[in-house]
């Protein structure tokens, strides 16, 4: 029973108040600017998930010095990343080698690219302290070419920790590495700011009309869908139990029986507002999900080739479904092992409605 509390719960209570312990209550200081360097840029040329990470860190550093400036260097898929703004920290466009996913499969192309984003970097940074959120081999080689000391949280401990793979929760590690940067700059450590997203204020609530729950079957990753005849017989239990069901609509979905359902899309900064408007999202393991518990948002997240100790949404009201007893987790095959008995396959409809249900009888859960 435990265990299967574990499974739908999957808070982060116990690391949240070991997180507590280790940062006590640091009230803000007035830092003398002099001390401090000319600006912090931030190169983090991957994932859009882990820019939400990233911006935890930086919303709670922006509040522990108010004046200094900082930026974060996306890549090709982080240019449409809009929250870096609203917590006065700019977002520049750096091209790399890894904007084409199958960069290591063209060494030579890659190798060739290496020095102009080395250039490009070095004019970005100047006289700034460059730091290294994700830890990633990739942003020291260039860091390296372009002449500059980074404050990174790469470990040589692993093989894998080499391409930025965390050992902890993502939101621990951005943790662990504000921490070291904090220390660099000679400021007290404070906790991350979570969740950190600023959306514009929502119309009231009607409290006449029933509970909206926002569904998000799409994602990268073809192992980690769920069946879309499974997630529209969720829909139809959801409803059932007084629940009003929105799918959230992929630009480029392929056309599926979840066409007839209702449906929302939108750009990035307009999804934050929905998610933040609903009373649970229930999504797979993807962004959708980062961002919706980023702005306060209760999260059920199916989890199938992933582990949730590393890669669920951060914070008390983010929980999970997972069907156990798969040796092969985590996964980065991408075709699967053990096709029509995958660890998606086996996720039944019934376990996902329950625990939905199981979000709303808690009083913890959603507020």
């Amino acid at each position: 029973m435990l265990d299967r509390e574990r499974k739908l719960h999957g808070n982060h209570k116990e690391s949240e108040l070991v997180l507590e312990k280790q940062v006590g209550t640091t009230n803000k200081r007035d830092v003398n600017a002099s001390g401090l360097p000319a600006g912090l840029v931030v190169l983090d040329a991957f994932t859009l998930g882990d820019l939400v990470y990233l911006g935890a860190m930086l919303a709670a550093l922006r509040e522990q010095v108010p004046g200094l400036p900082i930026s974060v260097v996306v890549g090709e898929i982080g240019k449409v990343f809009p929250f870096f703004e609203t917590i006065g920290v700019s977002r520049v466009q750096l091209s790399v080698p890894w904007d084409d996913r199958r960069w290591y499969k063209r060494p030579m192309q890659t190798i060739a690219r290496l020095p102009r984003a080395a250039i490009d970097l070095r004019s970005l940074a100047k006289d700034s302290v460059l730091g290294d959120a994700r830890g990633d081999v990739r942003h020291l080689v260039v860091a390296t070419l372009a002449g500059k000391r980074i404050v990174s949280s790469l470990s040589f401990e692993k093989w894998e920790r080499l391409w930025g793979r965390a050992s902890n929760h993502i939101f621990v590690e951005r943790r662990n590495w504000l921490w070291k940067l904090q220390d660099q700059l000679g400021l007290p450590r404070t906790a991350p700011k979570w969740p950190w997203i600023k959306v514009p204020a929502a119309p009231p609530k009607n409290t006449t009309a029933p509970p909206t729950v926002l569904l998000s079957p799409g994602g990268s990753g073809e192992l980690k869908k769920w069946d879309p005849a499974k997630w529209q017989r969720l829909a139809s239990i959801l409803r059932e139990m007084g629940l009003h069901t929105v799918f959230i609509r992929e630009p480029e979905r392929t056309p599926s029986v979840l066409d007839s359902e209702e449906q929302w899309s939108g750009n990035i900064e307009q999804l934050a507002s929905r998610l933040a408007s609903a009373d649970l999202v229930v999504a797979i393991d993807s962004f959708v999900g980062h961002v919706a518990a980023a702005v306060g948002t209760p999260t059920l997240t199916l989890f199938g080739p992933q582990l949730p100790e590393l890669w669920k949404p951060w914070g008390p009201k983010a929980r999970y479904v997972i069907v156990d007893d798969f040796s092969c987790r985590p996964c980065t095959q991408r075709r699967c092992v053990r096709p029509g008995v995958s660890c998606m396959d086996l996720l039944d409809v019934r376990v996902v409605a329950d625990a939905v249900e199981n979000c709303f009888s808690t009083p913890a859960a959603i507020t």
